[in-house]
């Protein structure tokens, strides 16, 4: 239902595609720009691998970028999702397959054109990898944590019903802090210390480094133990607040 949803809705998929064209045409240009007058580009992280680092956090980005919870602000502001929560299926279940849906069409609204991209123009970097089976579970584990990220921003409107604030305070932690605006590499230590205590850091930046960097088994686990606990932690949070928000609902119209 959920990719019957957006493909019914031809103009905004086609828009879609349009504004990612151009956001990865203006991201490209930027660091193009940034990068040519420097004249000793070898003290400097090199353009290519720059560009593979901000196309992959995008891609990832763009793939779980799925908008769950304006779908669950608008039920409870039109007072829909009172059908839902009598449905036999939970309504974390039901906004989990909405979001495998949503994800479907992003492959082919971003995810597709940003892989053809690196393909054809950054193989020599995202080739590297040795572990395409980590990198597949990392990617998943990523995917599984936004989820949760979007679904409690949407538990908010329980609280507020507009979520416009929140959310696209979300949107820009996320970005910010996950590599897909400005890549980590350029942040102060600090700060990069300060983000590693978050799942930000983990959130795509470990399936980068799985991606783009080959190492032992040994070391590719425990590249993945924290997002395994952040996963934990996200899912746990999830549950609790979710059964709480639930039952102290209040329908509109009665």
């Amino acid at each position: 239902m959920s990719m019957k949803i957006r493909l019914s809705r031809k103009a905004s998929f086609i828009f879609t595609i349009g504004s990612n064209i151009i956001n990865l045409s203006v991201l490209f240009f930027l660091w193009k720009n940034i990068y040519h007058p420097q004249q000793n580009p070898d003290n400097l992280v090199k353009f290519s691998t720059v560009m593979t680092s901000l196309l992959l956090a995008n891609l990832l980005f763009s793939l779980t970028t799925t908008k769950i919870e304006w779908s669950i602000s608008n039920e409870i502001i039109s007072g829909n999702i009172i059908s839902k929560l009598t449905l036999p299926v939970g309504y974390l279940q039901q906004k989990m397959c909405e979001y495998i849906g949503s994800l479907i069409c992003n492959f082919f609204t971003s995810f597709l054109f940003i892989l053809i991209i690196l393909v054809t123009k950054f193989s020599d970097y995202i080739f590297l990898s040795s572990a395409p089976i980590t990198s597949l579970l990392s990617i998943i584990l990523s995917v599984i944590i936004m989820f949760m990220f979007d679904y409690l921003t949407g538990l908010t409107s329980v609280l507020t019903e507009s979520i416009w604030g929140i959310a696209t305070i979300k949107v820009c932690l996320v970005s910010f802090l996950s590599g897909v605006v400005v890549p980590l590499e350029f942040f102060p230590n600090q700060l990069k210390i300060l983000i590693r205590l978050t799942p930000f850091w983990y959130v795509f930046q470990t399936p980068i480094a799985l991606i783009t960097q080959k190492m032992s088994l040994g070391v590719q686990l425990i590249k993945l133990l924290p997002q395994f606990f952040w996963l934990v932690i996200l899912i746990t949070i999830t549950i609790l607040v979710s059964k709480r928000a639930l039952s102290n609902l209040r329908i509109n119209g009665g």
